[in-house]
């Protein structure tokens, strides 16, 4: 049951009261008698976290996404970000990513859409970027772009 906060506006006492959500919602200050005001706040929700999952464990992913109940965008939402923390912990591209856009190409004899590589310079180290606008940018042998 829902805990539902009310206000004694004479006294400015505050109540927490657990109630039912079919319940009327009436609450009177057991010292005065006074009818106290609700106070309506953000909801307490307990949503699980995806954040947790271990982004190098492929399983354990589609174990805890199995019994989802968000679209199919959420579920891409999710894999981008487990793609990302894997990009993050290894440094370079993520082979995971790398995988699926192998054998879309493969599969269909196309670049995937998103897999428009293009290198960047970041700190002095070569990256790829698979969101970059321009995705053809040339390096020279010292690695540099050219223009």
């Amino acid at each position: 049951m829902p805990i539902y906060v009310y206000k004694n506006e004479e006294t400015g006492d505050f109540y927490e009261v657990l109630q039912k959500m079919t319940d009327d919602h009436v609450f009177f200050d057991p010292e005065t008698g006074v009818e106290c005001k609700r106070v309506f706040t953000v909801p307490n929700a307990s949503v699980d976290s995806f954040s947790n999952i271990n982004p190098f464990d492929i399983k354990e992913a589609t174990q805890k996404t199995a019994g989802f109940k968000g679209s199919v965008g959420d579920l891409w939402d999710i894999s981008k970000d487990l793609s990302q923390k894997r990009e993050d912990k290894l440094g370079h591209e993520d082979p995971q990513k790398r995988k699926v856009f192998n054998e879309y190409q493969k599969k269909r004899g196309v670049k995937h859409f998103y897999d428009k590589q293009s290198v960047r310079r970041v700190g002095g180290i070569a990256s790829v970027d698979y969101n970059a606008p321009t995705p053809n940018v040339k390096l020279d042998k010292g690695g540099n772009t050219k223009d």
